[in-house]
């Protein structure tokens, strides 16, 4: 996790499957880490509702922060906008690894999504 923080990061979505287990640990790890952590509920999912909604009851609000999809937008839930940074884990070559890690910056480019007629997500420059 130091390449996150070497990287400024200083908050993770969480989401996944088997709310219970994998994704309980990881964002108990984040959080333990000094992250603001935030579990996306409606990203996660479980071998049955019961499991999933025990799971998030367990430390939910707690430990990390409950959060749907629809709340990454809300101002004081969610995200502040930033101009994206893409990382590569094994660009060695290009020297610019932040803190001695083996994670290099690949560009700087800003990237945005759009819907195109059939639903599908197009990605631009």
């Amino acid at each position: 996790m130091e390449w996150l923080r070497a990287s400024g990061i200083d908050t993770v979505l969480v989401c996944g499957l088997i709310t219970s287990v994998c994704v309980q640990h990881s964002a108990f790890s984040i959080f333990e880490a000094g992250f603001r952590t935030l579990l996306v509920t409606d990203a996660c999912g479980d071998r049955g509702r019961a499991r999933h909604n025990a799971a998030l009851a367990l430390y939910g609000d707690y430990m990390y922060e409950l959060v749907t999809a629809n709340d990454l937008d809300d101002p004081e839930r969610g995200l502040v906008k930033a101009k994206p940074v893409w990382l590569s884990l094994d660009n060695e070559a290009e020297g610019k690894s932040p803190a001695g890690s083996k994670i290099g910056k690949v560009q700087d480019t800003v990237l945005t999504t759009t819907m195109d007629k059939t639903g599908a997500t197009v990605v631009r420059e």
